[in-house]
């Protein structure tokens, strides 16, 4: 799979640079964004179709981004206004500070695929399950327990 983004990262990089993008740091997120498209596109690819992979890849791509770029103008979160990301922000009461990645980044790497193609990638527990050739109740009872311990991680 590396290789495959290697072998498509001037596309990416096309698709961001097709984006209004201030700064660097937009770029970083807009780039994450399109390869999470990417890798959207590359597990649901049909080659059957009759479309190029790289032409599946660009619209997931573009899609990612524009719905960033659309919750970004919806919240009123603008990058150059110089706001930390949202895993290292303080809330109101400056008393709470969550470390969502670091949670994220306890689990075992198999759990992170599943809450990754689940939550980010928008898989259902019924695609995710074939895919590990295991039922999609195991699924859920798989997501279900890193959320509890991703939240058990955050409280402590």
């Amino acid at each position: 799979m590396e290789k495959l983004l290697e072998r498509h990262h001037p596309l990416l990089v096309w698709i961001v640079e097709s984006f209004e993008v201030p700064d660097q740091n937009t770029f970083q997120e807009y780039y994450s964004e399109a390869v999470d498209g990417f890798l959207h596109a590359l597990f649901k690819f049909d080659e059957g179709k009759g479309v190029k992979f790289a032409t599946y890849a660009t619209i997931w791509a573009r899609s990612r981004i524009g719905s960033l770029a659309e919750r970004n103008k919806e919240f009123g979160r603008f990058f150059d206004e110089g706001l930390p990301p949202r895993s290292a922000r303080v809330y109101p009461d400056n008393a709470l500070h969550l470390d969502v990645r670091s949670a994220f980044e306890s689990l075992k790497e198999r759990d992170k695929m599943i809450v990754w193609k689940y939550a980010v990638l928008g898989y259902t527990y019924e695609e995710i399950a074939k895919e590990y050739g295991v039922s999609k109740q195991r699924i859920e009872q798989v997501y279900k327990r890193c959320l509890r311990r991703m939240r058990e991680k955050l409280s402590s």
